[in-house]
C-alpha cells in the first residue's frame, strides 16, 4: 500500500507540472497559480492545496520554478501535511512543445516531505489520492529526476508501524542520478533500519523499466538483503532477484509476522526471487537453519491461492527446531517434498522421506502420495514404508484424509491401514479427531501375532511371553476415557470378550466386563510364574529353604487405580485343577479391594471366596471366608494325571474359614495370619491323602508307622485349624478307616516355617495296629521327619497335644455328602453313624 500511494505522489508531481505548463500558456500570474491550486485540490477530494511560489523562466529551454508547495492532510493526522515541497523546478523540452507535444527534460524536488498515516480502523490519510479508474501512468515522465533531502514518514496504528525513510540522488551529469534510501524506526515493536540503492529515479515511472535495485535491511534481529531488477518497483511486477536473509538463534521471527512466537536456531537462507503478473516463485533455494539444511524451490499466488513446493531436505533435526515445544528427543528428517495446494486442496505427489532417530534406535522410511479414497470428497494421503525400532524391523500401508482435515477442530479424520512386525499384524479402520492433538479416537481395531513377547524390542516394554493371540474390537478415546468395547480375543486355548474402560484423568478408573468361553490356566501362567534366582558371579542357580517369599508385594496397581471387574469363564482349565463356571465381581476403591465374590465350579462342587484388602497404607491388611463344598477329589487328581491315585483316592471334600492378615510380602502375610480353618473329606485312602499332603517320602515313611497296610480306605477325615499371630494350632484332627479311628494334633508355624505334628491309631480291632505308640511329624517345611514316640515322651505331656477321641461335628455332612466320585466307599454319614452307635461320642 504505501509503494503504491508513493507511486501516485509521483504521478500527482508529474500531474502538476503538467497543467503547470498548461496554465503558463496562458498567463503568468497569480490567476494561473489559483487555477493550478484548484485544479490539484479537485484531484485530491478538495484538499487543501497550497503553492507559494510560481515563477517561469521563457528562456530556451524553458523552466518552471515553484516554492513552498503543500496538501494538507486530514484533521485526524499528526502532521498538518501530507506532501510538503520546499522548491520545484522542472525544465520543458521545447522542441516537443512546439510540435505539440509535451516533454519534461528534467525534474528538480528540494526537500520532499510525504507523510502517511493509518489509524485503528484501517482509515488511511492517503485513500483520497486512489483512483477507481486504471491509470495507464502518468502523463508525461522526465528524463532526469533529481531528489534532495527528501523524507518519508509512516505511521499505521493497524501494524504497529513508525518509519521514517529519508531518500536522495546522486551522482554527475552527464550520467544517470541513482536513488539511496536510508530508513530506521520501529515495526510490530521491533527496530527497523534500510539501507537500498536504485537506479534514475525517472524509470521508476516508466513501463517494463528493468529497474535495479539493491536494499539492505533489519527487523529485530532479521537481516535482509535483495539485489535484482523489477519491470515496475512500485508494483513490484516483474521483479527478480538475490534475496538473503538470516537471524541468530532465538530471534522471535514468527512473531514478527503475527503468527505465534517460536524461537528457532539461528538460520540462514538464500534464493532467486521472482514476481509476476501476482505470483511469487522461488527457486535455487538453499537454507541453513542450526545444523538443519535444505534445498529446492517454490512458487504461491496469493490471488489464487495456489502453492507449489519442490524441496531437498539434505538434513531436517527435529529435536534441534521442535526443542523449545519439549521435542529435543526427536531425530532427523532426510529425502524429498513435492507437493502443492491449489483450489482449497493440499496435494502431495510422490515423496520419499527418510526418519533417524539415534536414541530412540529409530528409523523409518515412508514414500507419501496424494489419491482417491473410497467415501472421501476429496484426494486422501497414502503413506507406505518400513523401518526399524531397536532392530526390529516393521512395515506399514496406511491410508489418511485429506491433509488440510488434520486442524478440522470437529471434523473426524480419516484412517484406515495395517502395521506389520515379522509375524505381527495390527489393521485399523476408523477416525481420529484433531490428530495433531490426539483429541479422540473411535477405530476398529484386528491384531493378531505369535505372543505380546514378540513385540519387545519394538515397543521397549517387557511384555510376558504368553501365546499367540487374536483379538478384535473397537477402540475409543475422548476426554482421557479409553473403551474397548466388542471385544472378541483368543489367547491360545483361551477365549475372551466383553468391554473396557479405562479413565486415565485425575484418580484412574477400570471398568471391565468379561466372559470367557474356556480359560485355560497354561495360557496366562507367565504372567504369575517366579523365574530361578541366579549368582549372577558363579554363574549357576541357587535355591532357598524359604517356601514363602519375602519379596516385597506389588501393590501400587492398587493403590494407583479404582476398579470394578465381573468376569465368568464357563470352563476353567489347568494341569492341576479342573474348574468350571468361574465367576468374579471385584471392587477397588482407594486401594481397598473387595471381592464379592470369587466362584469357583471345581471337581462338581464349589468354592466360594468373599475377602477385602486394605493397600491404602503399608503393611497391607486382608480378611478372607472361604467356602468349600462338595468337591470331588477324582477329578483333580486325574487332571494331575495320577490317574491311579484317582481311581482308588475318590473322595469329596468340603470346608470353611474365616483368615486375617497383614504385610508386606508373602512370608509377612503368612505370619501375621489370625483365624479358623475347618476341612473334611469323605471317602478316598488315607495312603494317598497323607503322600499327596505330605510328600511322597514324608507320608509313606507316616503311613508305614501308623498301619500295617499300604493301602488304607478311608471313610472319613476333619480337620480344625486356629491361628493366632502366624501360629496355628491343630485343634482336632480325625480320620476314621474301616478298621481303625487316628487322631493327632500339634502346631504349624507360619513365620518359622515348622511344623510339629503327632498322631496316634486307636484300633476298633487291636490286632491291626502296627505301632501301639504315636507318630511325630516335626521340622522345616523343606525336611520334615517322622518319628515313632516313645512312651517317656508319651508321658511328658504329648498326649494332651493329641488329645482324646471326638468325632467331627455333624455340621460337616453338607460340605461333603454329595457329589461323590466313583468307588469311593462309605463316607463321612455312616462313619459318624458307627462312632456314635459304638458309645465312643
Amino acid at each position: 500500500m504505501v509503494a503504491k500511494t508513493a507511486r501516485l505522489i509521483l504521478i500527482l508531481v508529474a500531474t502538476l507540472v503538467l497543467l503547470l505548463v498548461l496554465a503558463m500558456l496562458l498567463l503568468d500570474s497569480e490567476w494561473a497559480k489559483g487555477l493550478l491550486e484548484d485544479q490539484v485540490s479537485q484531484r485530491l477530494d478538495n484538499r487543501e492545496v497550497m503553492i507559494g511560489g510560481l515563477d517561469i523562466d521563457w528562456g530556451f529551454p524553458l523552466g518552471i520554478h515553484l516554492q513552498n508547495v503543500s496538501i494538507a492532510n486530514p484533521d485526524w493526522a499528526e502532521h498538518e501535511h501530507m506532501l510538503e515541497l520546499a522548491a520545484l523546478d522542472a525544465t520543458i523540452k521545447t522542441g516537443q512543445l512546439l510540435l505539440g507535444r509535451i516533454g519534461l527534460e528534467r525534474l528538480n524536488l528540494e526537500q520532499p516531505v510525504v507523510h502517511l498515516a493509518r489509524r485503528e480502523d484501517g482509515t488511511s490519510n492517503w485513500a483520497a489520492l486512489r483512483s477507481e479508474e486504471k491509470s495507464d501512468g502518468p502523463p508525461v515522465v522526465p528524463d532526469v529526476i533529481n531528489l534532495s533531502d527528501g523524507l518519508l514518514t509512516y505511521q499505521d496504528a493497524t501494524l504497529d508501524a513508525d518509519l521514517s525513510v529519508e531518500f536522495q540522488t546522486r551522482g554527475e551529469p552527464p550520467g544517470e542520478h541513482r536513488l539511496e534510501i536510508t530508513g530506521q524506526g520501529r515495526f510490530q515493536g521491533r527496530p527497523f533500519q534500510l539501507n537500498a540503492e536504485g537506479g534514475a529515479p525517472s524509470r521508476v515511472l516508466e513501463e517494463d523499466a528493468n529497474y535495479s535495485i539493491a536494499l539492505q535491511g533489519n527487523l529485530g534481529e532479521l537481516q535482509i538483503s535483495f539485489d535484482g531488477k523489477a519491470g515496475d518497483l512500485l508494483q513490484f511486477e516483474a521483479l527478480q532477484g538475490q534475496l538473503q536473509a538470516s537471524a541468530p538463534a532465538g530471534a522471535d521471527v514468527t512473531a514478527m509476522f503475527g503468527q505465534p512466537a517460536l524461537s528457532i536456531p539461528a538460520f540462514n537462507l538464500q534464493a532467486q526471487v521472482s514476481h509476476d503478473e501476482q505470483a511469487w516463485a522461488v527457486s535455487d533455494l538453499t537454507a541453513q537453519v542450526g545444523e538443519s539444511r535444505l534445498a529446492g524451490s517454490f512458487s504461491f499466488d496469493p490471488d489464487a491461492p495456489s502453492v507449489e513446493v519442490d524441496l531437498q531436505l539434505e538434513r531436517v533435526d527435529l529435536g534441534e527446531l521442535l526443542e523449545p515445544q519439549g521435542y529435543s528427543e526427536l531425530g532427523v528428517l532426510t529425502g524429498e517434498v513435492d507437493a502443492g495446494f491449489t483450489d482449497g486442496a493440499l496435494t502431495i505427489n510422490e515423496s520419499n522421506l527418510t526418519y533417524d532417530a539415534p536414541d530412540q534406535n529409530l528409523q523409518l522410511q515412508l514414500n507419501a502420495q496424494s489419491r482417491d479414497i473410497a467415501g472421501l470428497e476429496s484426494q486422501g494421503v497414502h503413506l507406505e514404508g518400513s523401518g526399524s525400532r531397536n532392530d526390529q524391523p516393521f512395515s506399514f500401508d496406511l491410508e489418511l484424509g485429506p491433509l488440510l482435515d488434520l486442524t478440522a477442530p470437529e471434523q473426524p479424520y480419516p484412517v484406515k491401514g495395517t502395521l506389520i512386525s515379522e509375524e505381527t499384524r495390527l489393521h485399523i479402520d476408523g477416525t481420529v479427531m484433531q490428530p495433531l492433538e490426539l483429541g479422540a479416537i473411535d477405530v476398529q481395531v484386528e491384531m493378531e501375532g505369535p505372543g505380546p513377547a514378540s513385540l519387545n524390542r519394538l515397543t521397549g516394554l517387557e511384555l510376558p511371553e504368553l501365546p499367540p493371540y487374536q483379538l478384535e474390537g473397537r477402540v475409543r478415546w475422548d476426554k482421557q476415557l479409553l473403551r474397548l468395547t466388542e471385544l472378541q480375543a483368543q489367547l491360545g486355548q483361551s477365549d475372551i470378550s466383553g468391554d473396557v474402560r479405562l479413565r486415565l484423568s485425575d484418580q484412574r478408573m477400570l471398568w471391565a466386563t468379561l466372559r470367557s468361553s474356556r480359560l485355560d490356566i497354561q495360557d496366562l501362567e507367565p504372567l504369575w510364574l517366579a523365574t530361578d534366582i541366579k549368582d549372577e558371579d558363579a554363574g549357576t542357580e541357587t535355591a532357598s529353604d524359604q517356601i514363602f517369599s519375602d519379596e516385597p508385594l506389588g501393590l501400587e496397581p492398587l493403590q494407583s487405580m479404582d476398579a470394578q471387574i465381573s468376569y465368568r469363564a464357563e470352563s476353567f482349565n489347568s494341569r492341576s485343577v479342573p474348574l468350571n463356571d468361574v465367576s468374579l465381581e471385584l471392587e477397588l476403591t482407594g486401594g481397598v479391594m473387595t471381592l464379592e465374590p470369587l466362584q469357583v465350579g471345581v471337581g462338581s462342587g464349589e468354592v466360594t471366596a468373599r475377602g477385602r484388602l486394605d493397600a491404602q497404607e503399608l503393611p497391607l491388611e486382608g480378611q478372607m471366608d472361604l467356602s468349600i463344598k462338595q468337591v470331588n477329589l477324582s477329578p483333580l487328581l486325574r487332571r494331575a494325571e495320577l490317574e491311579d491315585v484317582a481311581e482308588d483316592s475318590a473322595g469329596v471334600i468340603g470346608g470353611q474359614g474365616d483368615l486375617t492378615f497383614r504385610g508386606r510380602s508373602v512370608d509377612e502375610l503368612m505370619a501375621s495370619l489370625d483365624g479358623k480353618l475347618e476341612l473334611a473329606i469323605s471317602g478316598g485312602e488315607l495312603d494317598m491323602l497323607v503322600v499327596e499332603a505330605l510328600g511322597l517320602d514324608v507320608g509313606e515313611a507316616l503311613v508305614a508307622a501308623l498301619a500295617p497296610s499300604d493301602k488304607i480306605p478311608m471313610r472319613c477325615a476333619y480337620l480344625r485349624l486356629s491361628a493366632d499371630d502366624g501360629l496355628a494350632e491343630l485343634e482336632q484332627l480325625f480320620v476314621s478307616t474301616a478298621d481303625a479311628n487316628f487322631i493327632g494334633g500339634g502346631t504349624i508355624n507360619l513365620d518359622t516355617e515348622q511344623l510339629e505334628l503327632a498322631m496316634e491309631s486307636h484300633a476298633k480291632d487291636a490286632s491291626m495296629l502296627a505301632v501301639d505308640s504315636p507318630v511325630q511329624v516335626q521340622g522345616p517345611f523343606s525336611n520334615l521327619q517322622v518319628s515313632v514316640v516313645s512312651p517317656e515322651l508319651l508321658a511328658r505331656g504329648l498326649a494332651t497335644v493329641i488329645g482324646a477321641i471326638v468325632a467331627p461335628p455333624l455340621a460337616i455332612l453338607p460340605w461333603v455328602e454329595l457329589g461323590l466320585g466313583e468307588d469311593s466307599g462309605p463316607g463321612c454319614r455312616q462313619a459318624l453313624q458307627e462312632f456314635e452307635s459304638s458309645g465312643q461320642r
